[in-house]
């Protein structure tokens, strides 16, 4: 009864968890693109800082996730990141004049900040059996905290500038602390207590063959004793995703999307711009539209828990696509206002679809690392990609490029699914 109170408690401080997260990211993320370009910067230059941050996270991500193995749980891992995350977007206004300074500031912030929804959703994962809650619901309050802190934080900057916005997402990270200090988290795997079973059997097995076999026990020792180091060597080497076809599969999918939701969701607040909107109207229509993935995380999280399905990847680009024509039949405040919804509710669903799918097809005891290495993979291409095709189409070309390119790709991505999911079946 204490043990079922205790949970029912953790749960809170899960979903505030990713409350608070995913509000402060909002707070920054949403608004980087208007705050360099409105300070001087080009679009191809903010969207070349961009990419360089997750270039950064593309060599981070997967040993944050072999460590978060490692340790058995993400907990220690995203208090530390947590803390020193929170003063991140304090110094890059304090750098926002001086470009060298800037580059550096952004790389500080991405080092602690990309690997932080991967943690989470491995985190999450692993405990929602615990805590009697789908790994769905939690993601849907980030959402809700999200979407709050667009509408909240596009007031604040056009009453205070970027930094009240920036103030703000420092207060959300100090509190994301202490829901992270509050927590139990998953019991930790003691791998010492692993390395010294397989040590005694091998030594039982070593006994057993000699008193028994001789010399040719002792070619059978060795012969057990290689095959259970191939294992071990398989357990830590990276290579045993590559063999997997479905998870490669699955994270050319989410590639082909990130790349898709990424040149267009990076420029949108230009765009918003160039239709006669303000920081508030960008606050507005990200935030409000946010508030649809909360639903939809939350009957996706039930549908897909025991195991996803790549083909729910159809609706999800068929969605793009939708919203891409939206846009170019009507270029309006309204049309970006329903095409963001659209988006938003593709984003829910492949926000928990990538997540199940990275999970079920990592090998055994590595889940962790299957989701930060498949998330880090993804979003880090796409972000190379994405945001200087966008930049440069968007200063080249026109703001409304950006919608065609994102078409583009989501036609790509559900080709892609249609000719692939017969032989991700197959298997």
């Amino acid at each position: 009864m204490i043990a079922e109170k205790n949970n029912k408690k953790e749960a809170v401080y899960f979903i505030l968890m990713f409350l608070t997260y995913y509000g402060s990211n909002a707070l920054f993320w949403e608004f980087i693109v208007v705050y360099l370009t409105d300070a001087g910067y080009t679009a191809t230059f903010a969207g070349g800082l961009i990419t360089i941050t997750y270039l950064i996270n593309l060599l981070v991500q997967p040993v944050v996730g072999v460590f978060s193995d490692k340790l058995g749980s993400p907990r220690k891992i995203l208090l530390l990141f947590a803390v020193l995350l929170a003063p991140s977007a304090y110094l890059l206004s304090c750098a926002i004049n001086l470009p060298w300074l800037l580059v550096a500031a952004m790389i500080y912030l991405a080092v602690f900040d990309n690997p932080m929804c991967s943690l989470l959703d491995s985190y999450a994962v692993k405990n929602q059996e615990r805590l009697g809650i789908t790994y769905g619901l939690i993601r849907a309050s980030g959402s809700l905290g999200y979407g709050l802190a667009l509408v909240l934080g596009g007031g604040l900057i056009n009453r205070f500038y970027f930094t009240g916005a920036f103030h703000l997402r420092c207060a959300l990270l100090a509190a994301m602390v202490l829901f992270i200090l509050l927590q139990r988290g998953n019991k930790p795997v003691n791998f010492s207590t692993v390395k010294n079973s397989e040590k005694t059997y091998k030594r039982g097995i070593r006994k057993k063959f000699q008193h028994n076999q001789g010399e040719m026990a002792k070619v059978s020792q060795c012969s057990v004793e290689n095959s259970v180091d191939k294992v071990e060597k398989n357990y830590i080497s990276l290579i045993a995703f590559l063999k997997s076809r479905q998870y490669a599969f699955v994270l050319l999918v989410v590639l082909v999307y990130q790349t898709a939701v990424r040149v267009f969701s990076t420029f949108s607040p230009i765009l918003i711009q160039e239709f006669g909107g303000d920081s508030g109207t960008i606050g507005a229509i990200g935030g409000f539209s946010c508030l649809i993935q909360i639903p939809v995380m939350i009957f996706t999280g039930r549908k897909a828990s025991g195991a996803a399905s790549v083909k729910l990847y159809l609706v999800v680009f068929a969605l793009l696509i939708f919203r891409c024509a939206l846009l170019w039949a009507y270029p309006s405040i309204t049309a970006m206002f329903i095409g963001t919804i659209i988006q938003q509710a593709a984003g829910a669903l492949s926000s928990v679809i990538s997540v199940q799918l990275f999970y079920q097809y990592s090998p055994r005891a590595m889940e962790s690392t299957g989701i930060t290495m498949g998330q880090a993979a993804a979003s880090s291409i796409a972000v190379l990609v994405g945001n200087l095709l966008g930049g440069v189409a968007t200063d080249a070309v026109s703001p409304m490029a950006i919608v065609a390119l994102s078409g583009v790709f989501a036609a790509i991505g559900l080709a892609l699914v249609l000719w692939g999911n017969n032989q991700l079946k197959a298997e």
